[in-house]
């Protein structure tokens, strides 16, 4: 992976190298989990497991040489650890971060060319940052467009006016412009352009974790229909109609909780995709089961005290704020939070990333207020235009008369035009931790209203952006389905898509804790009985029952 480095470029990551020594037993790297360090083993021996997740059984085992790298495929895309490294005796790594390295590269751009990876990581690489979207080591399994009869059966209309054109030509020759033959393309190509591009913008995509539906129309909408892929419950396999049948097509609709689904409509072959994406589902699932065996055999070796227990983790004392910093960060605090009170952003992060807050577009404030706004400006301007002409008698009675009822008037007005701001600034759609929050508020005290759902009931999170205006601004919403069939709407917020996607890592998220707190729950009371009989095994030795 190094080899193509100089020797400044191989000093850098020299650098960046840190040592860790391993007890016997212990695993340096689990399959299936999120560790994206890469090692090198330095000294000692450890030995390299993979199992087969279609199977469930062990694929292959090997001794890891010293000086050779492992957990290269997590460090490089990203993903979850595909084989387990286990320490046979003690043994001394070398590991850099994959954060760390990626801040290198961002300082050294020319050492990126000169690192060099085996084909199926570059393969891997490629199937995991083919869309923008994709969340961090997640890969693409299946992808789709639809069948081109989606694109044929519109092309009636240029057939039609070119047999048109041809007959009048034919029979007219004579008679016809001579600049006539031209008008079929002024006429088509646009129009075959338009379909085209429309055909090949759409694609139904099948990942490790989610499927996935993106509809694009030029200028007029972007919509991106999403459900993790744990959550499809059934597959249907629909063909009507001689063509659908003809050419073997048809729509596979993958339905979720509720009723919520997500279409791949005009599918050459829908039955062959139904069986890819049952398998991948199963696939996925096996791989889970593999991860969870992993960790249990790493428990049950800890109860059986064939292998050590992993040291505590030590938690560093932080350091004392220097004055300065205080200083710095007082200052900062009350600047972003004057900013967010008179012109908040789209997107705030709280909490170091705990929570995140979105609102409204402007756009959607501009709706509102244009009309107040457009009062308020008028009214400014007489009451301008009043001062201005008659300012030595500003204060006589016979102009009181004018200027208080002005004056009311443009009370009134910026007094609407506020009230309308500050419903647009109040109302806010949050991500905790562990649920999702929608918050109305009216202003000055008025009535607040709280729509709260809990990650694990949000079935599917689409986006959809409609219109010239929201294209050009890319504006949309984001439409979340629950469990009990009800939605909850994201209304014309900045980049749809990315709230789309800050969503479903939350679901993630959530879904990855409680699947860890019922693990751990199942391998406590499994390891626990192990330990039990390992005990019983010792004090009595294997005795028959008379």
């Amino acid at each position: 992976m190094f080899a193509g480095l100089t020797a400044s470029q191989y000093q850098v990551v020299l650098s960046a190298l840190r040592s860790e020594i391993v007890k016997p037993g212990q695993h340096i790297v689990s399959q299936g989990y999120g560790n994206t360090n890469l090692y090198i083993l330095r000294k000692g021996r450890a030995i390299e497991r993979a199992t087969d997740s279609h199977r469930m059984k062990e694929l292959r085992s090997s001794i890891v040489q010293i000086g050779r790298l492992f957990n290269e495929m997590a460090f490089v895309t990203g993903g979850r650890s595909d084989t387990a490294v286990e320490a046979d005796t003690e043994c001394t790594v070398w590991f850099i971060s994959r954060g760390d390295f990626q801040a290198i590269l961002k300082d050294n751009p020319d050492l990126a060319a000169n690192i060099s990876y085996a084909p199926e990581t570059v393969a891997t690489m490629h199937r995991t940052s083919k869309y923008e979207w994709l969340e961090p080591g997640e890969r693409v399994e299946i992808e789709r467009k639809r069948h081109w009869w989606f694109f044929g059966k519109r092309m009636w209309f240029p057939i039609v006016l070119a047999g048109g054109f041809a007959l009048l030509l034919a029979g007219f020759a004579n008679l016809a412009p001579p600049g006539l033959l031209w008008l079929w393309p002024v006429f088509c190509v646009p129009y075959v352009a338009w379909h085209f591009i429309d055909w090949q913008n759409d694609y139904f995509v099948v990942t490790d974790r989610h499927v996935v539906h993106r509809e694009r129309v030029i200028f007029v909408k972007d919509q991106k229909n999403q459900m993790p892929l744990e959550k499809v419950d059934s597959i249907k396999v629909k063909q009507t109609g001689p063509i659908e049948f003809l050419f073997n097509l048809g729509t596979v609709t993958l339905q979720g909780p509720n009723q919520s689904e997500v279409i791949f409509d005009l599918m050459h072959e829908p039955q062959a995709l139904k069986n890819a994406i049952s398998a991948e589902q199963e696939r996925v699932r096996a791989a889970n089961h593999v991860t969870e065996l992993s960790v249990i055999r790493g428990d049950v070796r800890v109860a059986m005290e064939i292998a050590p227990r992993p040291a505590p983790i030590v938690v560093q004392p932080t350091l004392p704020k220097s004055a300065l910093q205080r200083t710095k960060e007082y200052l900062g605090s009350n600047a972003s939070t004057f900013r967010s009170t008179f012109a908040p952003k789209s997107r705030v992060e709280l909490n170091q990333g705990k929570q995140i807050i979105f609102r409204r577009h402007w756009l959607d404030l501009l709706d509102t207020v244009w009309l107040p706004g457009a009062i308020f400006a008028a009214i400014s301007v007489l009451a301008g235009f009043i001062i201005a002409w008659r300012f030595d008698q500003i204060l006589s009675v016979s102009w009181n008369v004018i200027c208080l009822p002005v004056a009311l008037l443009w009370f009134l007005a910026f007094a609407w035009l506020f009230y309308h701001y500050e419903d647009w600034r109040n109302d806010q759609y949050i991500l905790d931790e562990d649920k999702l929050v929608d918050l109305d508020r009216k202003p000055f005290g008025g009535e607040t209203q709280r729509n709260e759902v809990p990650y694990d009931r949000i079935t599917t999170v689409n986006a959809d952006i409609k219109g010239i205006t929201n294209t050009m601004f890319n504006v949309g919403d984001v439409v979340i389905a629950k469990t009990g069939g009800d939605k909850l709407v994201f209304e014309r917020v900045h980049d749809p898509k990315s709230v789309q996607q800050d969503i479903f890592k939350r679901i993630e998220a959530s879904a990855e804790k409680k699947r860890a707190r019922e693990k751990e729950q199942r391998r406590k009371e499994l390891t626990d009985w192990i330990g039990i009989y390992d005990e019983q095994a010792r004090l009595h030795g294997n005795r028959s029952v008379p």
